[in-house]
């Protein structure tokens, strides 16, 4: 049996883990019902549709998808590029850009884009799905 005066850490030391999740559901469902949750969710979801739309179109309109994303990006819109790195750089996280969208960058553009749409994708529904109530069931 746990108390309930002992903090995250002595729970995590203890291995009540089974608790910590529950808590987490509970925190999640606390945020509106999970409502914030789930638009976030559904959010990356439609970010994940509009860089499948982005793909296809890039491909239908004759870009070679196999050159570098970073060297498309470049020649079909320097300044939004530029704008792009500034705004990563500055207001997220300065390593962010040099270590995960600069290799995002150097791969082909198909490749990147199917990254950032399996990554949205199961960001999207992981989060929609936390977000959801739980159905208690009495049997």
């Amino acid at each position: 049996m746990f108390q309930a005066s002992l903090g995250l850490k002595e729970l995590v030391e203890r291995g009540d883990l089974c608790y910590i999740k529950n808590r987490i559901f509970a925190h999640i469902q606390a945020i509106n019902g999970g409502l914030l949750v789930r638009l976030l969710g559904h959010f990356c979801i439609f970010v994940g549709l509009f860089f499948v739309i982005l793909g296809i179109g890039l491909w239908g309109v004759g870009v070679d998808i196999t050159l570098p994303a970073g060297k498309i990006w470049f020649e079909l819109d320097r300044a939004s590029l530029s704008i792009f790195q500034s705004f990563v750089q500055r207001y997220i996280y300065p390593e962010l850009w040099n270590v995960l969208v600069v290799s995002l960058l150097l791969r082909p553009a198909w490749e990147a884009i199917s990254i950032i749409v399996i990554f949205l994708a199961l960001l999207g529904g992981g989060l929609v799905s936390l977000g959801r109530r739980r159905r208690t069931t009495l049997r």
